[in-house]
């Protein structure tokens, strides 16, 4: 039980080392105006794909989804990450960024190429996967007395995500479903950014949770999978 912990704990340490790492790359990014300047209002994250910084957005959604697969391993293994909603929205997260980066955004704007929807796809399902995630063990764990801050925090964190998907699921319904270039003016980069920063607020979040669970000395662990049994048979 020991050597479990340990390993759930190495998993939370490196989960919040990739958040870090991921945020000091867009950083760069940020403030650096040879390898990415672009407005942080109207343009969105995906831009940096088509700037000389590339690399470096490459390499944060490659390090923050290697960090979100330890993640969900450590979470699962600490017995916090249970329920079909709550696992699958973490797939949807870890499994859509590499499609991010694989599958450009079309530069011309909207979805226009079948690499440009799968890329739009992809963007989407990661931000709703994780809000999903946070929305899911919110709920579960919401009268647990141990866990009530985190179930908290996680579920407010879900719910300020969703209205600010609405400026991305409207043009893609205007593209892909009704085949027309609907782009309403509405300064879509300023609000994927703070849906980034909620996302990394997850991320973190989720690592000193699952770090807590793994602490033998406050018999979390334990705490936490005597919850979810009732609660998964219920």
């Amino acid at each position: 039980m020991a050597g479990a912990h340990r390993i759930v704990r190495v998993l939370s340490v490196l989960a919040v080392l990739a958040c870090a790492v991921a945020i000091v790359l867009l950083g760069l990014l940020h403030i650096s105006p040879t390898l990415g300047g672009l407005s942080p209002f109207t343009d969105v994250l995906s831009h940096y794909a088509h700037r000389p910084g590339r690399w470096l957005w490459d390499l944060a959604l490659i390090v923050t989804a290697v960090g979100s697969v330890a993640l969900l391993v450590g979470m699962w293994l600490a017995g916090v990450l249970r329920g079909v909603l709550a696992v699958a929205g973490m797939v949807a997260w870890c499994g859509g960024l590499p499609l991010v980066v694989l599958f450009l955004k079309d530069p011309q704007g909207g979805a226009v190429t079948m690499a440009g929807k799968i890329h739009l796809a992809a963007t989407i399902a990661c931000c709703v996967g994780l809000a999903v995630t946070g929305l899911a063990i919110g709920r579960r764990y919401r009268s647990h007395p141990e866990w009530l801050r985190f179930a908290r925090w996680s579920w407010w964190f879900a719910v300020v995500c969703l209205p600010l998907f609405v400026p991305f699921v409207l043009p893609m319904v205007g593209e892909v479903l009704l085949n027309q270039d609907w782009q309403p003016y509405l300064p879509n980069g300023f609000f994927e950014r703070i849906v980034a920063v909620l996302d990394g607020c997850l991320l973190l979040l989720f690592s000193v949770w699952t770090w807590r669970a793994a602490d033998g000395r406050s018999e979390s662990t334990g705490a936490v999978q005597e919850w979810a049994a009732p609660v998964a048979r219920g």
